[in-house]
Order: C-alpha cells, then structure tokens, then sequence
C-alpha cells in the first residue's frame, strides 16, 4: 500500500520538487 504510493509520490516530487522550487 504505502510502496506503490511512495513510488509514484516519488516520481511526482522529483519532477515538482525543483520545478516548484
């Protein structure tokens, strides 16, 4: 439940996280 939420989660920050920033 929470690897499949992480793994995508992940992804979504890793391209919101420095385009939000």
């Amino acid at each position: 439940n929470y690897d499949t939420s992480e793994s995508k989660l992940r992804r979504e920050f890793e391209v919101y996280g420095p385009v939000k920033k």
